[in-house]
């Protein structure tokens, strides 16, 4: 939607501005109504296209927002998975009756410790609640029992999987304001030279 608003621009106003060359006229105000607005609105022609270019930096971020958070899905997914084999081989003993069984529990609950101490410096920009949030969920023990890492480990990805929701949600309202302004932008440009 915005490559076809752009390059309508490029086609009335010069497609040099498809490759960053000048604008022609570039003082010239355009004039043009946005829904639901009374009378019209005037602009630089440079001034909206700075503002168009601009929408393009929020939409390649957005973009990329889209992609992280998917890689991030699928690591939480593959976390709840892991932890659910590592629930099966205890129940098997497996593991509580391996000689190195308290080292494996120990190993798994830093590993999991360390992705949640990354995951917050991701997504929780605030440094005192992040570190409450370490200390309180995975507190430093130096042995690790199997009940604690079970309840840190269950926490961490139930609090994963929550911040992974609430983001798609923020991200599909960021595409949807998007969206609505593109649309916008091409119902007001109708007829602008």
């Amino acid at each position: 939607m915005w490559a076809q608003l752009f390059e309508n621009l490029a086609d009335q106003w010069g497609g040099q501005i498809r490759y960053g060359g000048e604008l022609e006229l570039p003082t010239q105000l355009i004039e043009f109504k946005l829904d639901g607005q009374h009378g019209h609105d005037e602009i630089t022609r440079i001034d909206f296209l700075r503002f168009i270019r601009r929408l393009s930096d929020d939409i390649d971020t957005h973009e990329s927002a889209v992609a992280d958070l998917a890689l991030t899905g699928q690591a939480v997914a593959m976390a709840r998975s892991a932890l659910h084999a590592f629930e099966g081989a205890v129940d098997t003993s497996e593991i509580r009756l391996a000689s190195n069984g308290p080292e494996i529990i120990k190993e798994l609950y830093f590993e999991f410790r360390e992705i949640y101490v990354e995951f917050l410096s991701r997504h929780e920009f605030d440094k005192r609640r992040r570190g409450r949030l370490i200390r309180r969920n995975y507190p430093y023990r130096a042995s690790p029992n199997l009940l604690e890492f079970q309840c840190a480990a269950n926490y961490f990805i139930s609090f994963c999987e929550t911040a992974v929701a609430d983001a798609k949600s923020d991200l599909t309202r960021q595409e949807d304001l998007m969206k609505s302004i593109l649309e916008s932008l091409a119902r007001a440009m109708d007829g602008v030279v």
